[in-house]
């Protein structure tokens, strides 16, 4: 199992602080020793950790200790409250002391200080000064890669799709200071362990794994057929700090007969699905800011069913007060407020995507909290919320249909920062950009006022009229991309006879392009509006007679964009 390092050094380093490790020291140590000063190496040294063994560099310093005491060299991230490494070295008589530490110690920016030793997380760091350093990581295995690169305002952390996909980030300030983390250890996560019942990836109904997850700790990478991760590309922009990162990940069964969960013991082989997953990771905004695009491809010429369990984690720790946090969560198509965690919860997803999902590492942080993060998950698929944990959840995406040689694209959009005004802005931005589609019916009776705008579903829901016999749809690009329409309206029933219109009312029927959904209106700009006309025909005899006639408004950009106006009539009995 992958295990990043950020996860275990410094929750184990600020438990035992907070146990009382300054129990531990010896009454000669720490005593002689009130200032310290890291002078190698240089403020701003960076390094670049591959994947070991790690080379070694010198930390020295002075102090106003003497032979006897020792100090701890630590690089600190979250105030004295959190460090990264943590190693002793003996004071000279001069109060000198130098240590090899090996360069995978710090992670991202931190601050190397010499602190006395057993010195407790939490107490002033008052007198005793260094450098920042920095330390980024990329490597790639057979089956799994990791990239951590220091951006301008965060770190984050990135690994293959089955193996934990966005696996942490955290917000880091020019001093050398971070908050806690925000994700940690799963977004956009499609690794196996999401459940007892079945995989993150399921293909045509059955479990399917990636190259990290079909050679994990269940399946010892000792089952015939485990695919092999191609890490496509990795690409860092050194003016603006933009990174790009691309894989593919074949995607394999055991055989049908195999149950959950799968082992080595009960996979004799691996098969492929006939899916890749082929994803794509642009970072930007200094590191506040992961979008993640999915493109499930048909490799065999066949279409498959797809059921994925996106898995995404907030972090929920504090390290300031060495504890959990009560994580919010706020679904913004149901929510208008942050909800806590009182028990495992499926939530029903949004019918207007994209959508976003917001989030406080800790519910009643205040607005602009530097310590305690907050952020949000903006996505561009049909998903239902199973919240799992206190700080865990999956986006369950409604199963799709790949086609035949064709792929399927699904997007996300993760967002961290310190205020609710600057996420929800960015979150706002990332709805319009991973779906820059947007269809806007709009309808009215003649002479009256249009209703629907700004309303976006497919029950007709807010967008409903009737007792008239002329009406008239608006068509509005309500994207952010010039787009087509496609417009599909019910036909001829119950006695009532409908007739499309050009928007002048006048001309060519439209009707048999209409009601076969092959009319098209082409080439809208955004914000522009077109029109049709509807002409009811009552029945003639019929007292009491209902239908209801839905007219479809589809985006050409993209299909799955749909908006439904309704025009509802009754005669009434006389």
């Amino acid at each position: 199992m992958r295990l990043s390092r950020s996860r275990v050094i410094p929750v184990l380093i600020v438990a035992l602080a907070a146990a009382g490790v300054v129990a531990l020291q010896s009454p000669a140590q720490a005593v002689g020793v009130t200032t310290t000063n890291i002078t190698t190496p240089t403020d701003g040294t960076h390094f670049l950790a591959d994947s070991g063994p790690y080379p070694n560099f010198n930390v020295a310093g002075t102090s106003d200790g003497t032979t006897g005491d020792q100090v701890d060299i630590r690089c600190y991230t979250i105030g004295s409250s959190d460090w990264t490494m943590s190693y002793t070295a003996d004071v000279q008589a001069n109060g000198s002391f130098a240590k090899l530490v090996p360069i995978n110690g710090p992670y991202g920016t931190c601050r190397l200080i010499a602190v006395p030793h057993g010195y407790p997380g939490g107490a002033a760091l008052t007198g005793f000064t260094g450098p920042r350093v920095t330390t980024e990581y990329q490597y790639t295995k057979y089956h799994d890669y990791e990239i951590a690169y220091q951006g301008s305002k965060a770190i984050f952390d990135i690994s293959s799709a089955t193996a934990g996909g966005y696996w942490d980030s955290r917000l880091d300030y020019p001093d050398g200071s971070s908050s806690n983390y925000a994700w940690s250890g799963r977004g956009a996560s499609l690794t196996a362990e999401d459940s007892a019942s079945r995989s993150g990836i399921q293909i045509d109904g059955r479990n399917a794994y990636g190259p990290f997850s079909a050679s994990d700790e269940q399946f010892d990478g000792a089952v015939p057929g485990a695919p092999k991760l191609t890490l496509s590309s990795v690409s860092r922009d050194d003016a603006t700090g933009l990174t790009r990162i691309s894989e593919k990940d074949p995607l394999v069964r055991c055989p049908s007969t195999t149950p959950y969960p799968a082992s080595a013991a009960t996979c004799a082989k691996f098969f492929t699905t006939g899916i890749r997953l082929e994803r794509s990771y642009v970072i930007a905004d200094g590191g506040r800011q992961v979008h993640v695009t999915d493109i499930w491809r048909s490799t065999d010429g066949r279409s498959h069913t797809v059921s994925a369990r996106y898995q995404q984690r907030v972090h929920g720790y504090d390290y300031v007060t060495a504890s959990s946090t009560d994580v919010g969560l706020k679904l913004r198509w149901r929510d208008t407020t942050f909800r806590s965690f009182s028990g495992a919860l499926t939530y029903g997803g949004p019918t207007q995507l994209a959508n976003s999902i917001l989030f406080r590492d800790a519910i009643s942080a205040p607005d602009g909290d530097t310590t305690l993060p907050r952020g949000a998950l903006t996505f561009d698929f049909p998903a239902s919320v199973q919240r799992t944990t206190y700080r865990t959840f999956t986006l369950a995406a409604k199963s799709f249909t790949v086609p035949a040689g064709g792929s399927r694209k699904l997007r996300q959009s993760f967002v961290i920062g310190t205020t609710d005004a600057e996420v929800l802005a960015k979150a706002n931005a990332n709805q319009k950009r991973i779906n820059p589609y947007r269809a806007d019916a709009l309808i009215k009776a003649s002479g009256g006022t249009f209703k629907g705008n700004n309303i976006y579903n497919t029950t007709g829901a807010g967008q409903t009229v009737g007792g008239k016999t002329t009406y008239v749809i608006a068509i509005q690009n309500d994207g952010i991309r010039t787009d087509s329409f496609r417009i599909k309206g019910a036909a001829s029933k119950n006695g009532f006879k409908v007739t499309y219109l050009p928007s002048s009312g006048t001309g060519n029927s439209i009707t048999y392009a209409v009601t076969h959904g092959t009319y098209v209106k082409r080439y809208l700009d955004p914000g522009e509006r077109a029109y049709i006309r509807l002409v009811i025909t009552l029945p003639s005899t019929s007292e009491g007679q209902s239908a209801e006639f839905p007219i479809t408004v589809t985006s050409v950009g993209n299909t799955y964009v749909k908006d439904v106006v309704k025009v509802l009539m009754h005669m009434p009995i006389t």
